[in-house]
């Protein structure tokens, strides 16, 4: 049962709020593609670095900030800042290995759009001053890479229900923020469009 004061809507968009924090998200695209997509990875070395960079890395931030006294004082914001940093240090570590490995092109579309995605979100926060949602955009990107990659032109029909899918899950999610007052509408947005530009730009270096 709802704890009393939160509805059932309150409950529903908390469990989607923490089912898609960008661990997770990252940790199912990662087994989906290894799946899936075998071609992308040339052993199991490249799955493991891409989850332990993109995904183990920035969830350190959680534990950190509630066992570091400074930080724990500091609350949410100073768990938001640390989750930034310890992403750009994954993400960047990630194309470091990318490049050392010779990895192929669709992994490092994939590890590029991370690393430029954190670079767009600390542009927009810090030097211009909007509050782009990292949340949105750490979501938006599983969902696109699931687009590009899982689509089949000779299963057409499976791969419309796989759009179809993910785009009713970005609503879900969005909604969850929305409905819980965590961003605006603009700052959702703005999340999104960092990471497409991210993936856009990643795009024009490696294809």
């Amino acid at each position: 049962m709802p704890r009393q004061g939160k509805t059932l809507p309150d409950c529903l968009a908390q469990a989607v709020r923490v089912l898609s924090v960008p661990p997770v998200m990252v940790a199912a695209l990662t087994l989906i593609l290894y799946r899936r997509r075998t071609d992308m990875f040339r052993s199991p070395a490249d799955a493991i670095v891409m989850f332990v960079c993109l995904a183990v890395f920035p969830m350190l931030a959680y534990p950190l900030a509630r066992l570091i006294p400074a930080l724990r004082r500091r609350g949410r914001e100073a768990e938001r800042r640390l989750a930034m940093l310890l992403s750009a240090v994954g993400y960047a570590a990630a194309c470091v290995y990318g490049f050392a490995a010779a990895c192929g092109r669709d992994l490092m579309l994939v590890f590029m759009t991370y690393f430029l995605s954190v670079v767009g979100l600390l542009i927009c926060n810090r030097l211009l001053r909007f509050r782009a949602s990292g949340h949105s955009c750490a979501v938006t990107g599983p969902i696109l890479f699931a687009c590009r990659f899982l689509f089949e032109p000779d299963r057409l029909a499976l791969s419309l229900a796989v759009f179809l899918a993910a785009l009713l899950l970005w609503a879900v999610i969005l909604w969850a923020s929305l409905h819980l007052r965590r961003h605006t509408v603009g700052q959702l947005l703005g999340g999104a469009a960092v990471c497409t530009v991210a993936m856009a730009v990643s795009l024009l270096i490696f294809h």
